[in-house]
C-alpha cells in the first residue's frame, strides 16, 4: 500500500535550495519511503508517529499519518541545522 508524500512549503523552499547532486538522493529516499513508511527510524511519540531520513549530511524529518496515508516532511536540511 503506497503513501503519499507532501512537503511543507519551508521543506520545499529548503530541497530546491540543496545542490542537484543531493536533491536527487532526498527525492530517491522520500520515493521509497512511499513503500514502507515504518521502516528507517521511526519513533512513535504522543504527537503521532515521527520519522528521519539521513541521506549525507543532510536530514529529512517527516511525519507520518496513517489514518490518511500521508507523510509529511516537516524539515529538509544540513544535519548541522536541522537538530535544535
Amino acid at each position: 500500500m503506497s503513501y503519499r508524500v507532501e512537503l511543507k512549503r519551508s521543506a520545499s523552499k529548503a530541497l530546491d535550495a540543496i545542490t542537484p547532486q543531493d536533491r536527487r538522493r532526498i527525492l530517491e529516499a522520500l520515493a521509497s519511503l512511499q513503500m514502507i513508511p515504518g521502516l528507517p527510524a521511526v519513533k512513535s511519540w504522543l504527537t503521532g508517529t515521527v520519522g528521519r531520513i539521513r541521506s549525507q549530511n543532510y536530514r529529512v524529518i517527516y511525519e507520518i499519518d496513517d489514518k490518511a496515508k500521508q507523510i509529511l516532511v516537516l524539515v529538509i536540511g544540513h544535519r548541522r541545522d536541522v537538530y535544535p
